[in-house]
């Protein structure tokens, strides 16, 4: 029997191939901002990446971000109480568009891939519908990369 093959491996490799990083915020930290931040301040951010010790957050307006600059070493040392202490180093507070989970619209842009490059990448994937949505995810953070500052 092979060893099997986790479809973070997978999207990792299909995100290098279309030139961009697939960074990923662990449920843990996402979890830890919603409970630490409540509901008002989690709908008008977004955890976007976190990587040494650097959770980047991205803000709805000039005025949550400098708002919660204001706030950075509590919220800092609160999320380290949840995660660990020293987990994180730096919060960093940028303005764009928060993207609510929402159906999307047909007309969006899709990535053009080569279907061979596409096909060798997905190739561990048996189902069918796992590769479609394996893309899928690929295509919506590539959309949300280039609306990021």
């Amino acid at each position: 029997m092979s060893k099997p093959t986790f479809l973070k491996d997978i999207l990792g490799d299909l995100s290098k191939s279309l030139g961009f990083k697939l960074e990923n915020v662990s449920s843990k930290v996402l979890e830890a901002w919603r409970e630490t931040t409540g509901e008002i301040i989690s709908k008008n951010t977004c955890p976007y990446s976190f990587k040494k010790g650097i959770l980047k957050v991205i803000c709805s307006s000039p005025h949550w971000a400098f708002e919660l600059n204001m706030l950075k070493e509590d919220l800092k040392e609160k999320l380290n109480q949840r995660l660990g202490e020293g987990k994180i180093r730096d919060i960093r507070f940028l303005v764009g568009e928060i993207s609510s989970p929402s159906f999307k619209r047909e007309e969006e842009i899709k990535i053009e891939l080569d279907p061979q490059e596409m096909e060798t990448i997905l190739s561990p994937l048996k189902d069918e519908d796992l590769k479609k949505t394996a893309l899928k995810i690929l295509e919506g953070i590539k959309r949300n990369l280039k609306r990021k500052p």
